[in-house]
C-alpha cells in the first residue's frame, strides 16, 4: 500500500474509532455516577486503547506522516500520542488496583482521552487534508 493509500484509509477510520471509544468511556462514566468502581469498563477501555488508538498512533509516526506532514504537524501529532499514552498508563494503572483508584479521578482522566483523541483525530484529518 502507498503512503497516499495509507492516508486515505487513515482519513476514512477515526469517526468509527471515536465512537468506540466514546462508547466505552460513557460505560465508564456511568459505572462511576452509581458509585461502583468500573472493573470491566476500565479494562474494555484500556484494552480498546492498547489494541486500536495506541498502534494507530505508533503507524502514524513510523511511516504515514513522517513522508506527508510537516514537521510541525508532526511534532503536534507526537504530542498528543505521548499524551494519549500516559493518560492510557493512568487507567491501566487503575484497573489493575494500582495509582488512583478514586471514581472521580478515573472519570476525569476517562472524559480526558475522549477529548484528547477527539481533538487528535481532528488535527490529523486537517494534516491529512493538506496533503
Amino acid at each position: 500500500m502507498t503512503p497516499n493509500e495509507r492516508c486515505a484509509n487513515l482519513a476514512a477510520e477515526p469517526a468509527d474509532l471515536l465512537e468506540r471509544v466514546t462508547h466505552l468511556v460513557d460505560d465508564v462514566l456511568d459505572a462511576t455516577v452509581t458509585g461502583r468502581w468500573p472493573q470491566s469498563e476500565l479494562t474494555a477501555l484500556v484494552e480498546c486503547l492498547r489494541a486500536e488508538v495506541l498502534p494507530r498512533a505508533r503507524h502514524e509516526e513510523c511511516e504515514v506522516f513522517t513522508v506527508k506532514v510537516s514537521a510541525a504537524d508532526r511534532a503536534q501529532l507526537h504530542r498528543d500520542h505521548r499524551r494519549l499514552r500516559e493518560a492510557t498508563e493512568v487507567l491501566a494503572r487503575a484497573a489493575s488496583g494500582e495509582g488512583n483508584r478514586s471514581t472521580a479521578h478515573v472519570a476525569a482522566t476517562a472524559r480526558s482521552v475522549l477529548s484528547q483523541l477527539d481533538r487528535h483525530l481532528a488535527s490529523e484529518r486537517e494534516a491529512l487534508a493538506l496533503v
